[in-house]
Protein backbone atom coordinates (compact mmCIF):
# COMPACT_ATOMS: atom_id res chain seq x y z
CA UNK A 1 0.00 0.00 0.00
CA UNK A 2 1.15 3.49 -0.98
CA UNK A 3 1.80 5.63 2.52
CA UNK A 4 2.74 8.62 0.54
CA UNK A 5 -0.66 10.55 1.33
CA UNK A 6 -1.71 14.09 2.45
CA UNK A 7 -3.14 13.76 6.31
CA UNK A 8 -6.69 14.51 4.65
CA UNK A 9 -6.04 11.92 2.01
CA UNK A 10 -4.92 9.25 4.38
CA UNK A 11 -7.59 10.23 6.73
CA UNK A 12 -10.08 9.70 4.30
CA UNK A 13 -7.97 6.52 3.25
CA UNK A 14 -7.91 4.90 7.12
CA UNK A 15 -12.12 6.14 7.35
CA UNK A 16 -12.85 3.67 3.88
CA UNK A 17 -10.28 1.10 4.82
CA UNK A 18 -12.03 0.44 8.43
CA UNK A 19 -15.27 0.18 7.08
CA UNK A 20 -14.04 -2.08 4.75
CA UNK A 21 -12.85 -4.06 7.68
CA UNK A 22 -16.36 -3.53 9.63
CA UNK A 23 -18.02 -4.44 6.69
CA UNK A 24 -16.35 -7.97 5.86
CA UNK A 25 -17.13 -9.24 9.44
CA UNK A 26 -15.00 -7.36 12.01
CA UNK A 27 -18.14 -6.39 14.01
CA UNK A 28 -20.43 -8.23 16.50
CA UNK A 29 -19.84 -11.94 15.50
CA UNK A 30 -23.14 -13.79 14.72
CA UNK A 31 -23.42 -17.39 15.61
CA UNK A 32 -22.73 -20.23 13.25
CA UNK A 33 -25.59 -22.43 12.94
CA UNK A 34 -25.34 -26.28 11.70
CA UNK A 35 -28.60 -27.49 9.18
CA UNK A 36 -27.57 -30.81 8.74
CA UNK A 37 -30.65 -32.87 7.56
CA UNK A 38 -31.72 -35.84 5.57
CA UNK A 39 -31.89 -35.40 1.80
CA UNK A 40 -32.49 -37.55 -0.86
CA UNK A 41 -31.63 -36.67 -4.43
CA UNK A 42 -31.21 -38.43 -7.78
CA UNK A 43 -27.82 -39.24 -9.16
CA UNK A 44 -27.88 -40.91 -12.87
CA UNK A 45 -31.70 -41.04 -12.16
CA UNK A 46 -31.44 -43.24 -9.38
CA UNK A 47 -32.54 -42.58 -5.35
CA UNK A 48 -29.78 -41.94 -3.05
CA UNK A 49 -30.62 -40.91 0.85
CA UNK A 50 -28.16 -38.94 1.99
CA UNK A 51 -27.65 -35.80 4.73
CA UNK A 52 -27.17 -31.88 3.24
CA UNK A 53 -25.50 -29.13 5.36
CA UNK A 54 -26.70 -25.89 4.77
CA UNK A 55 -23.81 -23.74 4.94
CA UNK A 56 -24.08 -19.84 6.25
CA UNK A 57 -21.96 -18.56 2.68
CA UNK A 58 -21.85 -18.18 -1.21
CA UNK A 59 -21.99 -21.33 -2.71
CA UNK A 60 -19.13 -21.26 -4.90
CA UNK A 61 -17.19 -20.43 -1.88
CA UNK A 62 -18.24 -23.49 0.12
CA UNK A 63 -17.82 -25.68 -3.24
CA UNK A 64 -14.12 -24.62 -3.25
CA UNK A 65 -13.62 -25.65 0.39
CA UNK A 66 -15.47 -28.81 0.43
CA UNK A 67 -13.21 -30.17 -2.52
CA UNK A 68 -10.36 -29.34 -0.96
CA UNK A 69 -11.57 -30.64 2.29
CA UNK A 70 -12.29 -33.46 0.32
CA UNK A 71 -8.98 -33.84 -1.43
CA UNK A 72 -7.26 -34.03 1.53
CA UNK A 73 -8.98 -36.76 3.55
CA UNK A 74 -9.40 -38.83 0.20
CA UNK A 75 -9.70 -38.97 -3.80
CA UNK A 76 -11.74 -36.91 -5.84
CA UNK A 77 -13.14 -37.65 -9.21
CA UNK A 78 -15.15 -35.31 -10.92
CA UNK A 79 -18.29 -36.79 -12.93
CA UNK A 80 -21.39 -35.03 -14.90
CA UNK A 81 -23.23 -33.13 -12.42
CA UNK A 82 -21.82 -34.57 -8.66
CA UNK A 83 -18.32 -35.93 -7.77
CA UNK A 84 -17.50 -39.16 -6.74
CA UNK A 85 -15.16 -39.77 -3.48
CA UNK A 86 -12.85 -42.76 -2.22
CA UNK A 87 -11.06 -43.73 -0.03
CA UNK A 88 -12.31 -40.93 2.34
CA UNK A 89 -10.57 -41.05 6.15
CA UNK A 90 -10.99 -38.80 8.95
CA UNK A 91 -9.79 -38.93 12.59
CA UNK A 92 -12.95 -40.51 13.89
CA UNK A 93 -14.61 -42.08 10.66
CA UNK A 94 -13.49 -45.18 8.55
CA UNK A 95 -14.86 -44.89 5.17
CA UNK A 96 -12.32 -45.64 2.95
CA UNK A 97 -13.93 -48.70 1.59
CA UNK A 98 -17.14 -46.74 0.86
CA UNK A 99 -17.86 -44.75 -2.49
CA UNK A 100 -19.11 -41.47 -1.92
CA UNK A 101 -21.58 -39.23 -3.77
CA UNK A 102 -21.56 -35.74 -3.11
CA UNK A 103 -22.86 -32.21 -4.71
CA UNK A 104 -22.52 -28.72 -4.22
CA UNK A 105 -26.00 -26.85 -4.83
CA UNK A 106 -27.46 -23.33 -4.25
CA UNK A 107 -30.45 -22.54 -1.60
CA UNK A 108 -31.16 -18.97 -1.62
CA UNK A 109 -27.36 -17.47 -2.54
CA UNK A 110 -26.06 -20.11 0.25
CA UNK A 111 -24.22 -23.40 -0.31
CA UNK A 112 -25.59 -26.61 -0.05
CA UNK A 113 -23.49 -29.62 0.59
CA UNK A 114 -24.87 -33.03 -0.11
CA UNK A 115 -23.35 -36.61 0.54
CA UNK A 116 -24.09 -40.17 0.27
CA UNK A 117 -22.79 -43.51 0.66
CA UNK A 118 -23.22 -45.38 -2.85
CA UNK A 119 -23.70 -48.68 -1.20
CA UNK A 120 -24.16 -48.25 2.24
CA UNK A 121 -23.48 -51.38 4.21
CA UNK A 122 -25.58 -50.06 7.22
CA UNK A 123 -27.51 -47.09 9.08
CA UNK A 124 -24.21 -46.58 11.00
CA UNK A 125 -22.51 -45.72 7.93
CA UNK A 126 -24.68 -43.61 6.66
CA UNK A 127 -25.03 -41.39 10.34
CA UNK A 128 -21.26 -41.21 10.21
CA UNK A 129 -22.15 -38.77 7.12
CA UNK A 130 -24.02 -36.57 9.52
CA UNK A 131 -21.14 -36.22 11.27
CA UNK A 132 -18.89 -35.57 8.79
CA UNK A 133 -20.79 -33.25 7.42
CA UNK A 134 -20.93 -31.39 10.96
CA UNK A 135 -17.00 -31.63 10.90
CA UNK A 136 -16.72 -29.94 7.55
CA UNK A 137 -19.11 -27.37 8.09
CA UNK A 138 -17.58 -26.44 11.67
CA UNK A 139 -14.05 -26.21 9.62
CA UNK A 140 -15.53 -23.83 7.28
CA UNK A 141 -16.75 -21.35 9.47
CA UNK A 142 -13.47 -21.84 11.49
CA UNK A 143 -11.43 -20.87 8.34
CA UNK A 144 -13.29 -18.30 7.37
CA UNK A 145 -13.19 -16.72 11.31
CA UNK A 146 -9.30 -17.55 11.24
CA UNK A 147 -9.35 -15.59 7.99
CA UNK A 148 -10.96 -12.54 9.46
CA UNK A 149 -8.39 -12.65 12.58
CA UNK A 150 -5.40 -12.82 10.19
CA UNK A 151 -7.12 -10.11 8.33
CA UNK A 152 -7.60 -7.66 11.17
CA UNK A 153 -4.45 -8.79 12.51
CA UNK A 154 -2.65 -7.27 9.17
CA UNK A 155 -4.84 -4.47 9.41
CA UNK A 156 -3.44 -3.87 13.36
CA UNK A 157 -0.29 -3.95 11.69
CA UNK A 158 -0.70 -1.38 8.85
CA UNK A 159 -2.63 1.14 11.47
CA UNK A 160 0.69 0.86 13.83
CA UNK A 161 2.86 1.32 11.11
CA UNK A 162 1.11 4.63 9.55
CA UNK A 163 0.55 5.63 13.38
CA UNK A 164 4.53 5.55 14.09
CA UNK A 165 5.33 7.04 10.79
CA UNK A 166 2.44 9.85 11.88
CA UNK A 167 4.88 10.33 15.23
CA UNK A 168 8.02 10.90 13.00
CA UNK A 169 6.05 12.90 10.64
CA UNK A 170 4.86 14.77 13.76
CA UNK A 171 8.33 15.40 15.78
CA UNK A 172 9.49 16.10 12.06
CA UNK A 173 7.17 19.19 11.60
CA UNK A 174 7.75 20.36 15.07
CA UNK A 175 11.40 20.71 14.72
CA UNK A 176 10.56 22.20 10.73
CA UNK A 177 8.87 24.89 13.08
CA UNK A 178 11.03 25.59 15.68
CA UNK A 179 13.72 26.17 13.11
CA UNK A 180 11.27 28.60 11.19
CA UNK A 181 10.25 30.23 14.23
CA UNK A 182 13.90 31.05 14.76
CA UNK A 183 14.48 31.78 11.36
CA UNK A 184 11.54 34.27 11.81
CA UNK A 185 13.47 35.50 14.99
CA UNK A 186 16.17 36.68 12.95
CA UNK A 187 14.79 37.77 10.32
CA UNK A 188 12.91 39.89 12.24
CA UNK A 189 15.88 41.84 13.90
CA UNK A 190 17.38 42.00 10.82
CA UNK A 191 14.46 44.14 9.61
CA UNK A 192 14.62 46.52 12.68
CA UNK A 193 17.99 46.61 12.21
CA UNK A 194 17.62 47.28 8.50
CA UNK A 195 14.82 50.07 9.34
CA UNK A 196 16.81 51.68 11.57
CA UNK A 197 19.56 52.46 9.09
CA UNK A 198 16.93 53.32 6.57
CA UNK A 199 16.08 56.06 8.89
CA UNK A 200 19.56 56.89 9.61
CA UNK A 201 20.53 57.11 5.81
CA UNK A 202 17.60 58.95 5.55
CA UNK A 203 18.76 61.76 8.50
CA UNK A 204 22.38 62.12 6.56
CA UNK A 205 20.30 62.74 3.29
CA UNK A 206 19.11 65.48 5.36
CA UNK A 207 21.32 66.65 6.86
CA UNK A 208 23.49 66.69 3.70
CA UNK A 209 20.70 68.76 1.59
CA UNK A 210 21.10 71.44 4.19
CA UNK A 211 24.78 71.26 4.41
CA UNK A 212 24.99 71.38 0.81
CA UNK A 213 22.81 74.64 0.83
CA UNK A 214 24.47 76.28 3.54
CA UNK A 215 28.10 75.66 1.44
CA UNK A 216 26.68 76.72 -1.92
CA UNK A 217 25.57 79.73 -0.03
CA UNK A 218 29.24 80.44 1.79
CA UNK A 219 30.64 79.77 -1.76
CA UNK A 220 28.52 82.54 -3.11
CA UNK A 221 29.21 84.98 -0.56
CA UNK A 222 32.95 84.18 -0.97
CA UNK A 223 32.80 85.33 -4.12
CA UNK A 224 31.20 88.00 -3.76
CA UNK A 225 33.99 89.22 -1.24
CA UNK A 226 36.50 88.07 -3.81
CA UNK A 227 35.13 90.12 -6.47
CA UNK A 228 34.72 93.11 -4.43
CA UNK A 229 38.32 92.81 -3.03
CA UNK A 230 39.06 92.64 -6.87
CA UNK A 231 37.27 95.34 -7.45
CA UNK A 232 39.00 96.92 -4.61
CA UNK A 233 42.22 96.22 -5.97
CA UNK A 234 41.96 98.10 -8.87
CA UNK A 235 41.36 101.66 -7.52
CA UNK A 236 44.85 101.11 -6.46
CA UNK A 237 47.12 103.75 -7.87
Amino acid sequence: MNLNLTNDALNKFMKGFLFILISLGFGPVLAQTYEITPQTQRVNNVKYDGFSSKVQAPTLKVEDFWLSYLRENGKVRRKRNYYQITEFKTSKHDLDSAILLTRVTDDDSLGVVWLTVQTPKDDAQLQDLREVLKKFTRAYYMHEQQKKIDESEQAAIFVSKNHAKLLRESEDLRLELNSAEGYKLRLEEQLENIILEIKVLNQKIIDNKAATVEAYEDLQQIKKITEQNKADLKKIN
